[in-house]
């Protein structure tokens, strides 16, 4: 054969030539398999950029409320202030009633 490479398969035998890869496919081959490897640690990165920004705007989220749940309480502090005051004056003036 010239140089036609055929898969391996289970009615053709192996041979010698089948076992052994030219010096260019070798290097073809581990250009490749760097390239794999690049491909694959972009993607991870990729993918770890999304899942921080997920957690990141999550954060944010959760931020927020925690901003406006103080603030309400604040607001109910403030409020049962003025009715405690209400109360202590209507209770003044019953008792001066």
């Amino acid at each position: 054969m010239d140089n036609i490479e055929l898969p391996l398969c289970w009615w053709r035998p192996a041979t010698f030539s089948d076992d052994v890869l030219s010096p260019e496919l070798e290097e073809e081959k581990k250009k490749r398999s760097n390239e794999l490897i690049k491909e694959e640690s972009k993607a991870g990165e990729i993918k770890e950029k999304r899942e921080d920004k997920k957690i990141l705007e999550s954060m944010a989220r959760v931020g927020k409320d925690l901003r406006r749940v103080k603030h309400e309480i604040f607001a109910l502090g403030h409020r049962i202030e003025e009715l405690r005051r209400e109360e202590s004056k209507a209770n003044k003036s019953k008792n001066y009633a």
